[in-house]
């Protein structure tokens, strides 16, 4: 778990050192609490897990959009919690997830778009999900969207 606190006045410099993207793990758990919008963007952009993590939790970001690096850098995840990332609009596009089983947004109220786009960054007919436009849905078994009322 790597905390992020409004103690910490260099936390995007720590995020930048940490070189998370060289690290062998297949877990991350990452807490924010504070409520700098700019510095939260800045500390997940600078947090870009390796491609060998099959479990991510965020919970606490302060940001508005998931950070460049996006989810079809990380192929192998599995699960994943995204919590009261209170002024998260915009969440990853998890079309490109193959193994997923457990997904689960919770109390991010202000989410109001959910990226239904396929690899190939063509949205589905209708922005409707399914097998073919959105191939996680074959392997998801658990999907939890609690305090999402925008969506």
């Amino acid at each position: 778990v790597i905390y992020f606190t409004k103690q910490q006045e260099s936390g995007v410099s720590e995020a930048a050192k940490a070189n998370l993207k060289g690290k062998k793990l297949t877990a991350l758990h990452l807490k924010f609490k504070y409520d700098s919008v700019t510095e939260g963007d800045e500390c997940l952009e600078h947090l870009q897990p390796p491609s060998t993590l099959r479990f991510l939790r965020v919970d606490g970001w302060n940001g508005e959009r998931f950070p460049q690096w996006g989810i079809h850098q990380l192929p192998n995840l599995v699960f994943v919690i995204i919590g009261s990332c209170k002024r998260c609009r915009n969440i990853l596009p998890f079309s490109g997830l193959p193994h997923i089983k457990t997904l689960c947004v919770k109390n991010c109220g202000e989410l109001d778009l959910w990226d239904v786009k396929d690899e190939d960054g063509d949205a589905g007919k209708g922005n409707s999900v399914n097998s073919s436009t959105w191939p996680c849905m074959k392997s998801l078994e658990v999907l939890s969207l609690l305090g999402v009322s925008k969506l």
